[in-house]
């Protein structure tokens, strides 16, 4: 079964500024590639294909855009971290979040219980350079990137064989058209 979950991408042209606001590439740090630069909606884990495939054809929403404000961190379990650049709280994103979640949980995939907070990663550090993040962040904390358009959520596996993952979109579903034009 493939490890899956659910995420809309970034105009090209978001993900190239993204990368002015990584870390510089020092050992222990993995800078995130920005063709690999997306924003997950929900993580499901090891699943059957065909029956997520076609459920989440089922969701009708609206497109809309998403601003980029600020990078922040996440400790990860084995003493590292996640740097990371925020999504701009909506009732958009929440509500195409609550949206995959609903078809999620009708298929009896359990979904995430802690408080959804969009975000993008940008690097992943390792115990060594934790210690560098405080600093680094209070020099590049401030970013904001407005009107970024999402017209398309996608469902995605995740390879793990290699080392760092690699991604293979399995299907991208449109959201209803607006006034939204993608800059890509």
């Amino acid at each position: 079964m493939p490890r899956l979950f659910v995420a809309f991408n970034l105009p090209r042209v978001v993900t190239r500024r993204l990368t002015r606001s990584q870390p510089p590439p020092l050992p222990g740090i993995r800078l995130i590639p920005p063709e690999q630069m997306h924003v997950t909606l929900h993580f499901i884990g090891d699943a059957e294909l065909a029956p997520i495939l076609k459920a989440l054809r089922e969701i009708d929403y609206q497109a809309f855009t998403v601003s980029i404000e600020n990078l922040g961190h996440f400790k990860t379990a084995g003493g590292g971290a996640i740097i990371w650049a925020g999504i701009q709280r909506s009732p958009e994103v929440s509500g195409l979040y609550a949206a995959v979640g609903k078809k999620l949980t009708e298929l009896g995939i359990k979904t995430e219980t802690k408080p959804y907070k969009p975000h993008i990663t940008l690097a992943r550090c390792g115990p060594a350079v934790r210690s560098l993040i405080p600093e680094f962040l209070s020099m590049h904390d401030a970013l904001l990137i407005p009107n970024i358009p999402v017209i398309a959520f996608s469902l995605y596996s995740s390879d793990l064989s290699k080392g760092a993952p690699e991604y293979k979109q399995e299907c991208r579903y449109l959201l209803k058209a607006s006034q939204t034009k993608s800059p890509d």
